[in-house]
C-alpha cells in the first residue's frame, strides 16, 4: 500500500507540467488542487512517520522554515491567501513523502518511478506540441511552452519543464551508477536502461533551451561523470561514452533543425540587454526585489508573507504593464531572493540554518559512502533555483522528497546494536560490537533503502 501511494504521488508530480494541457484535451474546466488531492493518501500516511522523527525531514531547521512559511500566511496585509496556501502546501509536501520513503526504504523504488514518469511526461509533451506545430523547426524551437490548441496562448514554462527533466536525468544517472555498484549486468551488447533514460531526459532538457536548467544539469552531471564513474569497468565506461556521444549528436541535430543553436541563444539571452530574457533583465528583477525588501521596515524583518512577493515586485517595477486582471505582478526568478522578500530577516536566519545543516549532512554522508550522489542532486536543485522559484513548481514534492530521504541517517543499525546491548552487559557489548559490525554489515540497510559502500565492502557477498 505504501509503495502504491508513493508511486501515485511521484507520477502526479512528474505529470504536473501537463496538467493544464490535460484539462484542455478533455474539454473540462480545471479542478483546483486536483494534483494535491491525488497526493493526499501518501501525505497522510507519511505524516504518521514524520511525527516519529526518524527522517531528516523532521530536523528542527527544516521544521522552522516550514513553520515560518505557514505563519506568514497570516501577516497583516497578506491578501494572496489562496496563492500563498498553494505555495505553502507545495513547500510542505516533501516532508511527509520523505518520511514515508525512509520508513519503507523505498528511495530506489521512488527514484525509478520518477525517472520513468518523467520520460513518459516528456514524450507526452512532445506529442502535445506536435499537434499544434507540425514542423520540426516549430516543435524544437519552442519545446516546453505547451502551446494551447488554438495556438494563441501557452500552458507551460520551458524553464520549469527543463529544470524537472534536468533533475530526473541526474537521478537516472545515479540509478545507473548504483546498478553498476551492485553488480547488475544488462543484456549483452545493450547499454543499461537507466543510462539510455538519462540520455533521453538530458536531450529533453537541452531542447527547452532553459539557461537555469542547463546550469543545474551541467555541474551535477560533471560531478557524476568525474567522481561517480571511477569504479566502472571498461565495458560500462564504453557504454557511457557511446550513449553520451549519441545524445550530444541528437541535441545538436535538433537544435540545428529548429534554428535554436545553443551557442547563439545563450549569447543572446545572457549578454543582449535588449532581450526580455537576458541575464541583465534577470539581475534587474533581483535588484528590484531586494529594493522592495529594504524599502519597508516590516518587509525587512518579517517579509511580505508567502504568496505576496509577485505583487510587491510588480509594484516596484516601473516599466511593468498590468495583466488581464489589472494587476502588477512579477516573478522574482530566484528562489533565494523570493524567500528573502517573503520572510525577511527571520527567513534569512532560518534559511542559513537549514542550508548549513543540509551541507553538513550532505558532505558527511557522501564522504562516508564514498560517492557524490547527494552532492550532485543538491547541486542540480540549488543551481536551478538561482534562476527560478523552484519550490513553486508542480514537481517540487518529488524533488524535495528524494533529496530529504537521501539525507537521512542510517539508523537501523544503531537501533539493532542498542537493542542488543540492552540484553547484554556493558563489557559483553563492547566485546561483541566489532564482531557484529563485520558480520552483519551486508544485511543492514539505512532508512532510505541505500546500502552504504563501507558496509558492502566488509562483506564480499554484499
Amino acid at each position: 500500500m505504501a509503495r502504491a501511494v508513493l508511486a501515485i504521488a511521484f507520477i502526479v508530480s512528474a505529470f504536473g507540467i501537463l496538467l493544464q494541457k490535460g484539462w484542455e484535451s478533455v474539454g473540462i474546466e480545471p479542478i483546483p488542487f486536483f494534483d494535491l488531492v491525488l497526493m493526499l493518501p501518501a501525505v497522510l500516511m507519511g505524516s504518521i512517520y514524520w511525527w516519529k522523527g526518524r527522517s531528516y525531514a523532521s530536523r528542527w531547521p527544516l521544521v522552522l522554515c516550514i513553520g515560518l512559511v505557514w505563519i506568514s500566511l497570516f501577516y497583516p496585509g497578506n491578501v494572496e491567501k489562496l496563492r500563498g496556501l498553494l505555495i505553502a502546501a507545495l513547500v510542505s509536501l516533501p516532508l511527509p513523502l520523505a518520511a514515508l520513503i525512509v520508513e519503507k526504504r523505498a528511495w530506489e523504488f521512488c527514484a525509478k518511478v520518477y525517472v520513468w514518469a518523467n520520460v513518459a511526461a516528456m514524450l507526452a509533451a512532445i506529442w502535445f506540441e506536435s499537434r499544434v506545430e507540425h514542423s520540426v523547426v516549430g516543435l524544437v524551437g519552442r519545446f516546453g511552452f505547451l502551446v494551447a490548441s488554438d495556438g494563441s496562448s501557452r500552458t507551460g514554462n520551458p524553464n520549469q519543464v527543463g529544470g524537472q527533466l534536468a533533475f530526473a536525468s541526474v537521478v537516472a544517472f545515479i540509478l545507473y551508477l548504483k546498478g553498476c555498484e551492485n553488480g547488475k549486468k544488462p543484456k549483452s551488447g545493450f547499454p543499461d536502461i537507466y543510462l539510455i533514460l538519462m540520455a533521453m531526459l538530458s536531450v529533453g532538457c537541452m531542447m527547452t533551451a532553459s539557461r537555469g536548467a542547463f546550469a543545474g544539469w551541467l555541474p551535477a552531471m560533471g560531478l557524476l561523470y568525474v567522481w561517480g564513474t571511477r569504479q566502472l569497468t571498461r565495458d560500462r565506461l564504453r557504454d557511457l561514452v557511446a550513449v553520451s556521444a549519441v545524445g550530444s549528436l541528437i541535441v545538436l541535430s535538433l537544435m540545428a533543425a529548429g534554428h535554436a543553436t545553443p551557442w547563439e541563444k545563450l549569447t543572446e539571452r545572457i549578454a543582449d540587454k535588449r532581450t526580455v530574457g537576458s541575464f541583465s533583465n534577470r539581475s534587474d528583477i533581483w535588484a528590484t526585489a531586494l529594493e522592495a525588501w529594504q524599502a519597508n521596515p516590516d518587509f525587512f524583518w518579517r517579509g511580505t508573507g508567502i504568496g505576496m512577493a509577485d505583487n510587491v515586485v510588480g509594484e516596484y517595477s516601473p516599466s511593468l504593464e498590468e495583466n488581464n486582471q489589472s494587476e502588477l505582478r512579477k516573478n522574482c526568478h530566484n528562489s533565494a531572493i523570493e524567500w528573502i522578500l517573503s520572510l525577511g530577516l527571520v527567513g534569512i536566519i532560518a534559511g542559513i540554518c537549514l542550508g548549513g545543516s543540509i551541507a553538513y549532512q550532505m558532505v558527511r554522508l557522501d564522504t562516508r559512502d564514498r560517492n557524490v550522489g547527494r552532492t550532485a542532486m543538491i547541486a542540480c536543485v540549488v543551481l536551478f533555483a538561482m534562476t527560478a522559484v523552484s519550490y513553486r513548481h508542480k514537481c517540487w514534492p518529488a524533488t524535495g522528497a528524494l533529496v530529504l530521504a537521501m539525507l537521512t541517517e542510517p539508523v537501523i543499525r544503531r537501533r539493532e546494536e542498542q537493542s542488543d546491548c540492552e540484553s547484554l552487559s556493558i563489557p559483553e557489548c563492547h566485546l561483541h560490537g566489532s564482531h557484529r559490525l563485520r558480520s552483519s554489515g551486508s544485511a543492514i540497510r539505512d532508512h532510505s533503502g541505500l546500502v552504504s559502500h563501507a558496509m558492502a565492502e566488509q562483506d564480499p557477498h554484499a
